[in-house]
């Protein structure tokens, strides 16, 4: 929602008003995609009205998307309700999967990703050659560690251990007041 601010005359007084809105373009696009779902939908009933075989065509169709949902290795959370939506809603179902199912991320985007993760690389060879002379069981961890997970090791760090939560919370709010740049935080559950 974009916000604007109104100075108006009111008696004499100068007042200023903030007006919340939404935006034409997301209107617009909201406008758009219904209309398409709407457009598609329609030629696709037309054509099983109008063309015999046509309503067999959707009916192979909607079994390719249900064989296609339940092959896929993604979550069983994601699977049920595109299954739930492609078996109750015949024609309509299979239509919005195919416009809105695909999360793959477009090659353009993709590259843009790896250019930041390419300017963001770390040396960690000075830490891993102290960390190697000091233990070399520690060293093979870190660096399978930071190799499998693409993280980075780091030296001069502080850890402290609190037996239960209550005394973490007054020691994380100060540590979060003298905080100059970072504080990486990592908890763990211990039973």
């Amino acid at each position: 929602m974009k916000k604007k601010v109104i100075a108006y005359d009111k008696n004499g007084r100068q007042t200023e008003k903030e007006i919340n809105y939404i935006p034409f373009r997301y209107i617009l696009a909201i406008l758009l995609t219904a209309a398409e779902t709407i457009a598609v939908l329609a030629i696709v009933i037309a054509l099983m009205y109008y063309i015999p075989y046509f309503s067999i065509a959707v009916l192979l169709t909607q079994i390719f998307v249900i064989l296609q949902i339940v092959n896929s290795n993604d979550n069983p959370d994601y699977k049920i309700p595109w299954l739930l939506v492609v078996l109750l809603i015949p024609v309509a179902g299979f239509m919005i999967y195919f416009m809105y199912y695909s999360r793959n991320l477009s090659k353009k985007f993709i590259r843009r990703l790896k250019e930041l993760n390419d300017t963001k690389v770390k040396d960690d060879t000075k830490e891993l050659a102290l960390l190697e002379k000091e233990d070399i069981l520690a060293y093979r961890q870190a660096l399978q560690i930071c190799r499998t997970s693409n993280t980075h090791l780091y030296q001069n760090t502080q850890m402290k251990y609190f037996e239960i939560g209550e005394k973490m919370h007054s020691a994380m709010l100060e540590d979060l007041k003298n905080a100059e740049k970072f504080i990486f935080m990592e908890y763990f559950i211990i039973e």
